[in-house]
């Protein structure tokens, strides 16, 4: 849900595990977000699939519901 000092909460988590925030927006707007949530759209910079991949983790395990979007052209990994 949003509340005061969320933004900042993902903002230390990406630093503390070592990924490069290149762009952020936050969205209340939108129709499928509950009234009282938000979306936010992350774009991170990270070492490699396994370095995503425990970035995703440890996002869920702070209780956020991560989503991976592939630049446009690039097929999403078999498997």
């Amino acid at each position: 849900s949003d509340r005061p000092g969320l933004l900042g909460k993902v903002a230390s988590l990406f630093g503390t595990l070592g990924a490069n925030i290149l762009e952020v927006s936050h969205g209340r707007l939108f129709l499928d977000v509950p009234a009282k949530g938000v979306m936010l759209d992350v774009t991170i910079e990270t070492r490699d699939e396994a370095h995503t991949a425990a970035i995703e983790e440890a996002l869920r395990q702070e209780g956020f519901a991560p989503r991976r979007i592939y630049p446009r052209g690039l097929a999403e990994p078999a498997g």
